[in-house]
């Protein structure tokens, strides 16, 4: 009765436990460039949101209160150009 694996497929074992843990240590580096990349997308875009909070209403390059889609000519009594 056979107590274990056999001896000879003990280093192909290991041999693969070692390969496993080079590619997930490898993908631990990846993760981290990918998380700090995130977390200065997100710094980014919150530093741009309150810089354009505190910008005056004709600074702004666009209006958020008003669609750019397409105009209301209903509320203007003049023709449209």
């Amino acid at each position: 009765m056979p107590r274990g694996p056999s001896p000879h497929k003990r280093p192909a074992r290991k041999a693969w436990l070692g390969r496993l843990d080079q590619v997930v240590g490898s993908m631990n580096v990846l993760l981290i460039v990918i998380a700090i990349g995130l977390a200065t997308l997100d710094l980014t875009c919150l530093f741009s949101k309150q810089i354009i909070d505190h910008l005056p209403q004709m600074a702004r390059a666009f209006d958020v209160g008003q669609s750019t889609a397409s105009p209301d000519w209903s509320t203007d009594q003049s023709d449209p150009p």
